[in-house]
Order: C-alpha cells, then structure tokens, then sequence
C-alpha cells in the first residue's frame, strides 16, 4: 500500500504538471523527431539531430500505441519521472528501514523544480534520468549474479540519450572492481556496457562524418567558445543555479540547499576517512559533467537531482543516528532546524509551478509574459490543425521558424527546418556541408519565399514578436496574404 500511496502522490505532481507546464522550445524539436522516426526517418541522415540516437526511438515506440500527441508524449516523460520517484523511495526504503526517510526524499524529490519543471517535458532528461538511477540501484540493491551486467546496460542507454554520461564510466567500473571477482564483475560491467552501446556503430559506420558532426560538431558551433569553453558562464550557470550571483526562483533555494546538504555529507565522509557514497559520486561527476555543454543551462542538472536527493537523506538519517546519543534538548534543536528547512524546501515549490505554468519568463523559449499565450500546448495544436486546413492538396512542406506546430499534423515542415537552429549555425558551415547536413541557411529561405515555393509560411514561435517585421515584410511583398492569426504567430498562405 505505501508503494501505491507513494506512487500517487508523485503521479499526482507530475502527470498534471506535464499537460500544463509551458512547452520549452526545444521539446518541439524533439517530439517531431520522433514522429519522423515513427514515420522511418531516421536520425544523423533524414534530419539533424544533435544528440545520441535513442530518444526519437523511445518516444516513436510510444506513439506507435498512442498516436503521434502532445500529451501523450508529456505522460510518457510524467511516468518516467514517477518511476524515478519510486526508485527513490524503494533505494531509501531497503537501505534504512525507515518509511519517514524514504517518504521524505520522494518529497524532497518532486517538490523540486528542477523535476517537475524538467522531467516531465520532452527532452532528454526523463529516461536519461531514470536509466542512470536504476543503474545506480542495481549496483547498491540488485541482485549479486548480474547486477553489474545490468548496471553496464542501463548506463550505456542513459549514455545513449546523453553523451556526457559517459564520465560516469568510470565510476560504475570502479564500483564493479571493488567486487571480489574483480575482473568477472568488470567484464560483466563492460559487456553489458558494450551492449547498450553497440546500436551508435551502426550510424557510425553508415557515414561517420555525419554521425559525430551531429552529436559533437554541432556543439562546437553554436557557441563562439567552441564544444567545451567559456569557463566563466559556466562559473556563472553553478552561482546562478545556487542563488549566489543571481537567481531561477525557487530552483536556486532548493539547489543550494541540496548542494550544500551533499557537500557536507561529504566532508563528514571524508574526515571519517571513509569513501563517500556512490550516490555522492555519481552526483558530482554528473554536475561536473554537465558543465561540458558549452553553453550551460540550468536544465542540465535536472539529472544529477536525485542522487543529490539521495545524497542529502543519507546525511540525514546519519545524523539522526549519532544523535540518538546526545542530549534531548539539542536533539529538539536539531529537528526543529531540519523541519524548518524542509518545509523552507517545499513551501517554495508553488513559486516555480507558477512560472513554469503561467510566469514565462524563465522558460527556455518563452521569456516574456507575452509570449506565454503562445507556448501552451492547446496554441500550438490550435495553430496545427489551421495549417492542415489551409494547406492546399499535394502534401508540399512548408516554412516555419519553429517545429513543433507540425507534430500531430497531416502537412509537413520543410525536412531542413526541423531544427530550427539550423539556419542559424549555416554561416559556419561550408556550402557542401550544409545539404550535407541537413541544415537550411536564411538566403535559402528568404529564395523559396520569394519563390512562393512553400504553400504556407508560419511566422511565429522562435522568433519574438518583435522581430516579425523583416519576415512579414518579406512574406507579404513575396505574394502571401495573412490567412489566419492564433496569439501571436501568423500563418500567410500563397494570394492566388
């Protein structure tokens, strides 16, 4: 029963939070990417796309069963946030005894930002999470006989959706050498490592130019200091992130806390000269790692969250322990402090809930109050079902600044706008690299409108309002009329 209360109660955060929560701008791209691959596109050689192969897979498998749907793919993500949530809680369970400990970090858990903000999208961070927790699960609590085997799987699939995973290698290896049959357990490890990651091989070996300059090239692009640089936004995503520099609304309180409860838990580790535990490592490498994406957002410590969780109920209940022998009174003072902080922690939670429901302004895409009517999914459906209205019969793609109107449409975007960041990195691409790559430059663009080659042009997501006027200009001077407005974005059809 406590599982099914436990599990409702996190349901409860994330599924509503997933219908509601304001689409990030990149999660359109995502979610057309996996229509395309449901549709047998593939990544790397049908459409850019700059990370590892897994995810368009993983979500077209699901809309395979549920039809291509926005929300249908935001439950998905909602129920790999919940099964995280889970994990969490049966890790804590088996490790302390304690059903006060382990309710407690499944709180501290989804009444963080960084999870119900992050985890239910689209994006890479849900099943990459909960590949790598589970992984992390398995070593502690799995069975002898093949817990590295499945530790080495469920690391190579998290590293399938997020590169820099791999600096996780390392550690998991460790773990496996530390067993008595060292070298049985690490070959276990590499195996089942091996194994998850042997499918890139095969996009590798079809064309290996195209394959590493889409999931490396085109992050040494999008930023002037190159694939990894710029060490002081870095610096400044960490101080922001803790609420030292600036600060992301109730993320920065409850991330400083966390960083701070694991940073203690470590130098107690430390100065008992004891190792620290996997969960602490695994935490720092992961928000070391994340650091590697140039630049860095704070979405990218979404995937170090529960093991940071987990982190801080570990020094918990390890303080609670040695309390057990010190005086009442001081007990009373510590538990008081403690209760404070937490419910600090959680009373905090609705801030962001607001501004990732209803605020914008601290949403990747959005950014203004303004801009929020525009990035609900029943705006972005709404504008979806005008263009397969108004598209004329012959199935011709059309142009569009952003992606994602076309996910749960009949009509198709132009196959080299599918990631509108495309035609914003042409410029550092040599002409042959940009069919190559699949990629669209903004002449090429400007050329088929004046060509009146699409049957519609959408003007709207991805580009502020404020910057429409040259485009519209273009647009309208080019033979389009407006054919239809929904909140801010204009869809121009060709005047007959």
């Amino acid at each position: 029963m406590i599982y099914a209360a436990v599990a409702l109660l996190l349901a409860a955060v994330f599924v509503p939070l997933g219908f509601v929560r304001l689409v990030d701008a990149d999660e359109g791209i995502y979610l057309l990417n996996a229509r395309m691959t449901l549709d047998g596109q593939m990544p790397f050689f049908d459409y850019h796309y700059p990370q590892m192969f897994l995810l368009p897979y993983i979500y077209a498998a699901w809309m395979w069963v549920t039809g291509p749907s926005w929300y249908g793919a935001r439950l998905l993500s909602a129920l790999f946030a919940v099964g995280i949530g889970l994990l969490l809680f049966h890790h804590v369970l088996r490790t302390t005894r304690s059903r006060a400990a382990a309710v407690l970090g499944a709180v501290l858990f989804a009444s963080s930002s960084l999870a119900f903000a992050n985890l239910p999208l689209v994006k890479t961070y849900a099943f990459a999470t909960l590949a790598l927790f589970l992984a992390y699960t398995v070593v502690e609590i799995g069975p002898p006989a093949w817990r590295h085997l499945a530790a080495g799987v469920l690391l190579g699939l998290a590293i399938d959706v997020r590169l820099y995973l791999a600096a996780l290698v390392p550690i998991f290896a460790l773990a496996a050498a530390r067993e008595v049959a060292s070298r049985r357990e690490l070959g276990r490890f590499g195996l089942g490592l091996a194994l998850a990651l042997a499918p890139n091989a095969f996009f590798y070996l079809r064309d290996p130019d195209i394959f590493v300059f889409n999931i490396l090239g085109h992050h040494a692009v999008r930023s002037p200091a190159g694939l990894v640089g710029d060490l002081l936004q870095k610096v400044e995503a960490v101080l922001n992130m803790a609420g030292i520099n600036a600060a992301f609304g109730a993320t920065s309180f409850q991330f400083a806390l966390l960083l701070l409860a694991n940073l203690t838990w470590l130098a107690v580790c430390l100065a008992r000269r004891q190792r620290p535990t996997l969960a602490v490592q695994i935490g720092f490498v992961v928000l070391l790692a994340g650091l590697v994406p140039t630049p860095t957002y704070g979405q990218y410590f979404t995937i170090f969250l529960p093991f940071v969780v987990l982190g801080a109920v570990e020094l918990g209940v390890a303080l609670a322990r040695e309390l057990g022998e010190t005086s009442p009174a001081l007990r009373r003072q510590l538990g008081v402090m403690a209760a404070v902080l937490i419910a600090a922690y959680v009373a905090v939670a609705p801030i962001d809930v607001w501004w990732f429901t209803k605020g914008g302004t601290i949403v990747p895409g959005v950014y203004t109050r303004e801009g929020v009517k525009n990035w609900t999914i029943p705006t972005i459906n709404a504008v979806g079902r005008a263009v397969d209205e108004l598209a004329p019969p012959g199935g011709k793609p059309v142009l569009s600044w952003w992606s994602g109107y076309f996910v749960e449409t009949r009509t198709q975007v132009h196959p080299h706008l599918t990631n509108p960041n495309t035609v914003y990195l042409a410029p550092h691409l040599a002409p042959d690299q940009i069919e190559r790559y699949k990629f669209m430059t903004q002449q090429e663009m400007d050329r088929q409108i004046r060509a009146r080659e699409a049957p519609l042009v959408v003007l709207g997501n991805w580009l502020p309002p404020p910057a429409y006027a040259p485009y519209r200009h273009l647009i309208v001077s080019s033979g389009y009329v407006l054919a239809r407005k929904i909140g801010d974005t204009e869809i121009y059809r060709v005047a007959y």
